[in-house]
């Protein structure tokens, strides 16, 4: 990193932009900042400060409840709607994916043998994202080393497994009451307002889970283009 990509580096970082996204907003003031050089013909400082104008709208800083504590930009609220609506309707997708695919075992096992199966389907579901978690320890210790800073939105969400799993603890002590219950169900043996609770509780396991995961995704993703730059910053541990 050169000096003038450097200032615009310590710039941007006073923006508290995830780091994953400055990396790519320096990437459009630096070719903003040529392009303006090439067109006014002049030094780096005048398209710097004609580039920080330009940018103004988007480094609005707003409070917000609804995505942070803290003051955020308009860019920030922007990408982390987008982000979050996006990862939520994936979720979504596989959640009902998953109960579709439960639906048919039912037809085609019986009810003994599709316990089992969907006991394996529930532990998978649970089990994913802390074994990826474990996995890649080393990846997503990065978020403690330099927590004075945001590495990337999608770190918010990846112990969410975690903080609830005594609420799946529970899930699973019940879990034989929730495979009759959705056996019987799909069978249309019953339908009760035991049915009515089971079906949202099941499919909130699911899309917690799979959230989860998808967020650990993608912060893996995001983390390999940070992991370049983290020399740029300071560890707070």
């Amino acid at each position: 990193m050169n000096s003038n990509e450097k200032k615009v580096w310590d710039y941007l970082l006073l923006k508290k932009l995830p780091i994953d996204v400055l990396i790519e907003v320096q990437d459009h003031f630096m070719s903003q900042i040529t392009d303006l050089q090439k067109k006014r013909n002049v030094v780096f400082e005048s398209a710097f400060e004609e580039a920080k104008n330009i940018w103004k709208p988007e480094f609005k800083m707003i409070y917000n409840p609804s995505y942070s504590l803290d003051d955020i930009s308009i860019l920030n609220k922007k990408l982390i709607y987008n982000e979050s609506v996006n990862t939520f309707k994936q979720s979504l997708l596989i959640g009902f994916v998953i109960l579709l695919i439960i639906a048919i075992f039912s037809f085609i096992f019986t009810a003994e043998f599709f316990f089992y199966t969907f006991l394996l389907i529930s532990v998978c579901i649970v089990l994913f994202p802390v074994i990826q978690l474990f996995v890649y320890r080393k990846k997503f210790k990065l978020i403690k080393k330099y927590d004075n800073y945001r590495l990337t939105f999608h770190q918010n969400f990846v112990n969410f497994s975690l903080v609830l799993l005594g609420g799946f603890v529970q899930f699973f002590m019940n879990i034989k009451a929730f495979s009759n219950v959705l056996y019987s169900s799909f069978h249309f043996l019953r339908i009760d307002l035991y049915d009515f609770i089971s079906w949202p509780l099941y499919f909130a396991l699911i899309t917690i889970n799979a959230y989860c995961f998808i967020n650990q995704k993608k912060y893996l993703r995001q983390i390999g283009k940070v992991e370049p730059y983290l020399r740029y910053l300071k560890a707070s541990s």
